[in-house]
């Protein structure tokens, strides 16, 4: 997609992300650090949702120059005729690490835990990142920094510039990671990534340009930014590498007239979408050893619908029962 198409859809669907946005953060309120006492709550009144199990706190980062909101979801306690060990009979389980928690941790934990109890799925981590504010534009202007590799085309990068994701990666890596190790005793080295939008692109980005931060990576309809600046990554790394043992799941929404009226802007949505396929295509055949790479199109999806089922199948993948 062209840089003007990219303009084009940020304008057009930031309602909708607001929208999703809000109801995100009202069910994620609950999770959050406790705030000075407020006035009692009328009789009746009825108390916030909360996420059995769920811990969060603040973490600030040297690397970023910036503080992230940490939500953490424990491995599901293994039912009765579990096929695998106990929590506290083996050292430890897997993390994985979840980008958009302000909006989308609720989503994910849940289904982790769904997915472990009917034993879809091995046990582990989930690990959300996002950011101490309930503000919907500072969300979206820190995503954009955070996870992007480059400042980006106007006007985008005039209002909320992009270009720190070798920053976040180092959180990531030497903040993060040794923290959630201290508090939790995880499965050391085992660590993976699910991300949407420019959630996703970071993840792919990321399994190309620096393999050892991730084993593997759950990307839900990677962005476009800055004409799918990712796919440089992917092309750059295996110019000179033949072989990549990691695994990579990725999703694509292909918008229909479901999703959006507008005819021009839904073509060039779906020209993007086959890109993104074809160019995976490509990948796939270039036969990295090592790559267990899964793609799939979600005929009638939109950017923001295609996540759950998109990330139970990113599940199934990484940690499917075999």
């Amino acid at each position: 997609m062209t840089d003007r198409a990219d303009e084009y859809m940020g304008r057009s669907i930031l309602s909708r992300r607001n929208a999703l946005a809000a109801a995100s953060l009202g069910a994620l309120a609950a999770c959050a650090p406790a705030r000075p006492a407020a006035q009692p709550a009328p009789t009746g009144a009825s108390n916030p949702a909360t996420l059995p199990g769920t811990q969060v706190f603040d973490l600030d980062s040297r690397a970023v120059g910036g503080a992230f909101r940490i939500y953490v979801a424990p491995p599901a306690p293994p039912p009765v005729n579990a096929r695998w060990k106990p929590f506290e009979e083996q050292d430890g389980y897997p993390v994985l690490y979840a980008a958009d928690a302000n909006m989308s941790f609720a989503m994910i934990a849940q289904i982790a835990q769904l997915m472990q109890a009917g034993q879809d799925v091995t046990p582990f981590w989930v690990v959300g990142i996002g950011y101490p504010t309930e503000e919907l534009g500072d969300i979206f202007r820190l995503r954009q920094r955070d996870m992007t590799p480059t400042r980006g085309p106007l006007p985008q990068a005039a209002l909320a510039p992009g270009g720190g994701s070798a920053k976040f990666r180092s959180f990531i890596q030497t903040e993060l990671k040794p923290e959630i190790a201290r508090r939790f005793k995880p499965l050391p080295d085992r660590s993976c990534w699910v991300g949407a939008s420019h959630g996703g692109a970071f993840g792919i980005e990321t399994l190309f340009s620096e393999p050892d931060v991730f084993d593997a990576v759950i990307a839900i309809d990677p962005s476009n930014w800055d004409n799918s600046v990712w796919e440089r990554s992917v092309t750059a790394y295996t110019a000179v590498n033949k072989a990549l043992a990691k695994t990579l799941y990725v999703s694509i929404a292909y918008w229909t007239e479901d999703n959006v009226a507008d005819e021009t802007f839904r073509r060039m949505l779906q020209a993007t979408a086959v890109r993104h396929e074809e160019f995976l295509a490509d990948l796939g055949a270039r036969g990295l050893e090592g790559l267990r790479l899964q793609v799939d199109m979600f005929r009638g999806e939109s950017h923001f619908s295609v996540a759950p089922a998109s990330f139970a199948k990113g599940l199934r993948l990484i940690y499917g029962l075999r």
